[in-house]
């Protein structure tokens, strides 16, 4: 079976890559496919969506973390930069039918220290038989900066995608976010990269002529790179934030989040296409 993992990355923070892994995840689930998403950011904004994070995990003074497990323990992404022969965790399960989450924690940012096989065990994380038994897509949401973390999701997944703002700050920055990619893709055969199957505009208020000025820019610079689509800022999604924990994350087609319901099937439709999922 072909591997089907999306990164979702941008160097910058605030672009919305924690709301579009939580439409995309949410979307691909509703389909009926078993969905991973996995955090690699230690501010854990993937994970407090779907979890009730708690502020002092494991009793670890005041770490940001995920509840205890249904099964007594505790586990979080930073289990996969170990080896997988001396390592176990298991994902929480989500309100959301099959999506199931393995969040991050904020003690993470302790583990950042590169060793020699912190991404080799990343990957073989990735291709372990096991984990495609139980799950159709992972979807990886990466930290606002150029580390380990981000690094190694770029190495392991098949496609990205890059939220982007359309003001200025996070503008200049996605050029490095591109660069960055190629440069983790460059010691791969062709076949074996990490496909960017497009630049998506986020928050984007079509009223304000500084977010169409860098619109009209991007399709001029990376047209071919540029989503068909936008997605606008809409209270909706904050608001879906807010219930994710004990509901599913679905957004209702009523005629007070039609826009928003379209944008969600839309993104989610554009991403399966990309990615060949059936």
């Amino acid at each position: 079976m072909k591997k089907k993992i999306l990164a979702i990355t941008n160097q910058k923070g605030g672009v919305a890559k924690s709301t579009t892994a939580a439409q995309v995840s949410s979307y691909i689930a509703s389909k009926g496919k078993r969905v991973l998403l996995i955090d690699l950011d230690p501010q854990g904004n993937a994970s407090s969506k779907f979890l009730k994070m708690v502020s002092k995990f494991e009793d670890n003074g005041n770490a940001f973390g995920p509840p205890q497990h249904e099964d007594g323990a505790y586990y979080t992404s930073a289990s996969l930069f170990k080896n997988p022969a001396e390592t176990e965790w298991d994902a929480y399960p989500t309100a959301t039918e099959n999506l199931f989450v393995l969040p991050a924690s904020s003690s993470m940012f302790e583990s950042q220290q590169r060793s020699d096989y912190a991404i080799k065990n990343f990957t073989d994380w990735m291709n372990y038989a096991e984990l495609w038994d139980h799950f159709d897509v992972l979807i990886i949401d990466t930290p606002p900066a150029k580390n380990l973390f981000s690094e190694a999701a770029i190495t392991a997944a098949t496609h990205v995608i890059i939220p982007c703002p359309m003001e200025k700050s996070p503008f200049e920055g996605l050029m490095a976010a591109i660069q960055f990619i190629n440069v983790v893709n460059a010691p791969f055969a062709t076949n074996d990269m990490a496909q960017i199957i497009g630049i998506l505009p986020t928050m984007f208020r079509g009223t304000q002529a500084l977010h169409k000025s860098f619109l009209a820019r991007l399709k001029k610079m990376l047209g071919q790179l540029a989503t068909p689509f936008e997605i606008k800022y809409r209270p909706t999604y904050q608001e879906m934030d807010m219930v994710a924990k004990t509901k599913p994350y679905i957004v209702p087609n009523n005629s007070k989040t039609k826009a928003a319901y379209e944008e969600w099937t839309m993104l989610g439709e554009f991403v399966m296409n990309k990615m060949e999922i059936m």
